[in-house]
């Protein structure tokens, strides 16, 4: 059901509910979620699968260091 609804709204490459997971992932983590709280949502065990989606946050370690305001 979900291929056949992607396809009628012409969303190329959609082939598994992993595109779904990746994006909610990457949404996540792109707003500042941390990644133990990400790994929580994800039902990860190793927190290293969750890494995977930590490169799309390049500028986490200095946004947190700019939040302490010095």
């Amino acid at each position: 059901m979900l291929i056949k609804i992607t396809q009628k709204a012409e969303i190329d490459n959609f082939t598994q509910v992993h595109s779904l997971i990746h994006t909610f992932a990457s949404h996540l983590i792109m707003n500042g979620v941390d990644l133990p709280t990400v790994q929580k949502l994800l039902g990860h065990s190793d927190i290293q699968t969750t890494m995977i989606y930590a490169h799309l946050a390049p500028n986490h370690l200095v946004e947190s260091v700019n939040k302490l305001g010095y």
